[in-house]
């Protein structure tokens, strides 16, 4: 190391949250889940997918795909922590904000929302996943 320069880790640091991947079932109900997530160009466009869908009943199925770490687990847990049925009214306003008209369609108003059922894909048939998590949700929920 050359004198008067420093090493890149005395230069850079990262916020923990962005150290290890976002595993839904494990990191959803973490109170600083969402802070910080960062609305981006490609997560407009996959939240606008879904507002068409919310809109035109044949637009109803999508998927959101991409290479691993790209954020698509992030997005899933950010969208679905808004329409949570406890999101805060503070949230939902700031991601309006950020979303304009697509946070219209989307988001639910004040005091209302839904129960997420979190559900990541295992080997196991689809059928007792998705019954199992409904039910873990529902009784996370009260």
């Amino acid at each position: 190391m050359v004198a008067g320069r420093s090493n890149m880790n005395e230069l850079i640091s990262l916020n923990p949250r962005f150290l290890r991947s976002v595993h839904l079932e494990r990191d959803f109900y973490a109170k600083d889940a969402v802070n910080g997530y960062l609305v981006t160009r490609s997560s407009l466009t996959a939240l606008s997918l879904l507002a068409r869908g919310a809109s035109d009943p044949s637009y109803r199925a999508q998927s959101i795909s991409g290479p691993y770490g790209s954020g698509k687990s992030a997005l899933a847990m950010y969208f679905a922590r808004l329409l949570d049925k406890t999101a805060t009214n503070a949230a939902r306003e700031e991601a309006r904000g950020y979303l304009g008209e697509i946070g219209e369609q989307l988001l639910p108003p004040s005091k209302q929302g839904y129960i997420p059922i979190l559900a990541t894909g295992t080997r196991e048939n689809l059928g007792t996943c998705l019954i199992d998590n409904l039910r873990r949700s529902l009784e996370r929920s009260g």
